[in-house]
């Protein structure tokens, strides 16, 4: 017994199966599976001569079938172009001029590096930079800061570096690559010198585009004296030399135009002399409330820091409007004007603040000059909800009776339900719908609509008008 187990010992130790490794035909899933001196290919071991070196995977080192790796750099002898060199194989990075093809790409780097047919200056060639293919005599000179074409000039086709012309607020500079093939004036937008700025209203170019405040916000600002007749948009809302103060483009109606702040009602056009309105029904006998007989012209003026007109009835708002040549704004134009996006306040938001606006619940309880609440504002217009309401060109049913938008800062309202006088009262806080009720009242759309119609010759204390324009 003591011979047979010594016997199995020693053949265990010889035999290259029972050790684990198999021999020549053996199953095997790598060169580690099988004896030295063979290699594991298509699942079986084999010898490396024997290895068919069209089937062999060379993606990458030490994979399948490459056959024998005599430099044991990791690449077998079917992938590797000299395996007697464990620095020459396709991992290997190729090396300028030393006549060896280090990657096995098949290429040297012999004279010419870059391989663009032209060799080295330094390899008595022509080529002024053998590190780049595209740079030698015969290429194309490009916009680029590099002698393409290996004369000795740069950018010679491109006048780089000679005097060229700004363009508004730009000054002059000199002439640099903007590309490959363009070039752009050294201070204008985008070169290494910009002088450009974004466009404001001031009737410079600042964008250095040949253009003027084409794209600048307009400012809040009326054109007077000078300005109001030298035919320049100095205020940039896209209207020329316009009369009666301030006006900004309504939103998402073209063409047309809205005052910025209510109506104040001047003695002349200029919006000089004598104010109307402010404290008192101090209008001249000519210009009536019922619009019967009217003899004096009055006009419409939109400006800030003052106290709007009331005692306006539609006509008298009309009336002011017309004389400035303008108008009444719809309702459309006005509910576009008050509000941003889907809100239903100034303040841009679906939820009544009070005291945002000179409202009944958090206002002043009487009118205050135009532009006083800054944060009731949207789209350039001020107090579209509340000090005054404002008369719109919108009819009720009934004959002769009309619409005030965004109400005022009374809490005193009529329900005017029939052709039968209105039904007034004054709202209570603790009425249960007290809240509600001034939601719908001082909201840009027109809501609560018998709460806001009144006969078009009502003249309130806070009832006021503001004025539309369609485009010049």
């Amino acid at each position: 017994m003591y011979r047979y187990w010594l016997t199995v010992i020693l053949l265990s130790a010889c035999n290259p199966f029972l050790s684990g490794l198999n021999g020549e035909g053996e199953p095997c899933k790598e060169d580690a599976d099988c004896v030295t001196e063979l290699v594991c290919h298509s699942g079986y071991c084999e010898n490396p001569k024997e290895v068919d070196c069209t089937l062999a995977d060379c993606s990458a080192p030490g994979t399948e079938g490459q056959g024998e790796d005599k430099d044991l750099d990791n690449w077998g002898a079917c992938c590797d172009c000299d395996d007697e060199r464990a620095d020459v194989n396709p991992g290997e990075q190729e090396k300028a001029y030393n006549g060896i093809d280090d990657d096995c790409s098949g290429k040297t780097s012999d004279g010419d590096f870059d391989l663009d047919g032209h060799d080295a200056i330094e390899y008595g060639g022509d080529d002024c930079d053998d590190s780049d293919f595209n740079v030698h005599p015969g290429a194309e000179e490009i916009c680029n800061g590099m002698d393409d074409d290996c004369d000795t000039e740069t950018d010679e086709d491109f006048q780089i570096g000679e005097a060229c012309a700004g363009m508004g607020q730009c000054d002059d500079g000199v002439w640099e690559c903007a590309t490959e093939s363009t070039t752009v004036c050294s201070t204008m937008p985008g070169a290494s010198q910009d002088q450009s700025s974004e466009e404001i209203c001031d009737q410079h170019d600042n964008d250095c585009d040949g253009e003027t405040d084409e794209d600048a916000p307009f400012i809040l600002v009326a054109e007077e004296d000078n300005e109001a007749g030298d035919g320049i948009d100095n205020n940039c809302n896209g209207l020329v030399d316009e009369k009666g103060g301030v006006m900004v483009p309504v939103k998402n109606v073209e063409g047309v135009w809205i005052d910025s702040y209510e109506t104040t009602v001047h003695e002349n056009q200029d919006c000089s002399g004598i104010r109307y309105g402010e404290n008192s029904d101090d209008y001249p006998a000519g210009f009536p409330a019922d619009g019967q007989n009217v003899t004096k012209t009055l006009y419409a003026c939109s400006l800030p820091g003052v106290i709007p007109s009331g005692y306006m009835s539609r006509y008298r708002a009309q009336l002011a409007c017309a004389a400035q040549g303008k108008r009444l704004c719809t309702e459309e134009e006005y509910v576009n004007s008050c509000s941003n996006s889907v809100s239903l306040f100034p303040y841009d938001s679906i939820i009544f603040n009070p005291g945002s606006c000179n409202d009944p619940d958090g206002g002043a309880a009487h009118a205050q000059p135009a532009g006083s609440y800054p944060e009731c504002s949207a789209n350039g217009t001020f107090d579209m909800s509340g000090n005054l309401a404002e008369w719109i060109a919108k009819n009720s049913e009934y004959d002769g009776v009309g619409f005030v938008g965004g109400w005022s800062y009374s809490d005193y309202v009529c329900d005017k339900q029939s052709e039968d006088p209105a039904v007034c009262i004054h709202l209570h806080k603790d009425d249960p719908d007290y809240e509600d009720v001034l939601k719908r009242l001082l909201s840009c759309p027109i809501q609560n609509e018998g709460l806001l119609k009144y006969p078009i010759e009502t003249a309130r204390q806070d009832f006021g008008g503001r004025c539309c324009m369609d485009g010049q």
